[in-house]
């Protein structure tokens, strides 16, 4: 059956709120519709480690984006591409494409989102260190946020606070020996 405007598959929804509504086309002679939503959860977690170690030489050690597998176990390496962007392989098997989405030196934040298009579960991902501090003393807070289908809650929490242990832990390694 040759496709015209009036039997040509709809496209798909934006997703809208906390759902993702998607548009299928069945194909049949007499296309019709039907919605499936996906309900997701923001999924969101932070800790924090304190460093004997100057704020400004913790910011340039974690300001360092293509570094992170040096001090990170979970990452087993890093990919930097010409256009910033990083290609993180994890030790698990997976990998990733990753950006900064902001940086500020003079408040040493430093945060990083998914690259859009990926074939991953989650919708979004943020994820932000800070680190603040005077003197030889300084703290370094790392927040990671996820939008994931409901049913991956519980995992993505586990998972998301393993990470952010290991993380800090590889920090605390770095500067403490």
């Amino acid at each position: 059956m040759p496709v015209s405007p009036s039997n040509s598959p709809p496209a798909a929804k934006a997703p809208t709120g906390s759902s993702l509504r998607l548009r299928l086309w069945t194909g049949h002679r007499n296309p019709h519709l039907e919605e499936v939503t996906e309900k997701m959860t923001i999924v969101r977690e932070s800790k924090s480690v304190h460093l004997d170690a100057s704020a400004d030489t913790v910011w340039q050690f974690v300001s360092d984006f293509g570094g992170y597998a040096s001090w990170q176990p979970h990452i087993a390496s890093v990919e930097m591409q010409p256009n910033g962007d990083r290609k993180v392989n994890f030790t698990r098997g997976d990998s990733v494409v990753d950006r900064v989405t902001s940086r500020d030196d003079a408040a040493k934040t430093l945060s990083y989102g998914l690259v859009p298009g990926q074939p991953v579960p989650m919708k979004s991902l943020n994820a932000t260190f800070s680190v603040s501090g005077a003197g030889d003393s300084a703290d370094v807070e790392y927040a990671i946020e996820v939008d994931v289908p409901d049913e991956m809650a519980p995992m993505a929490s586990v998972g998301i606070g393993a990470d952010i242990d290991g993380a800090l832990e590889g920090l605390k390694t770095s500067f403490h020996g």
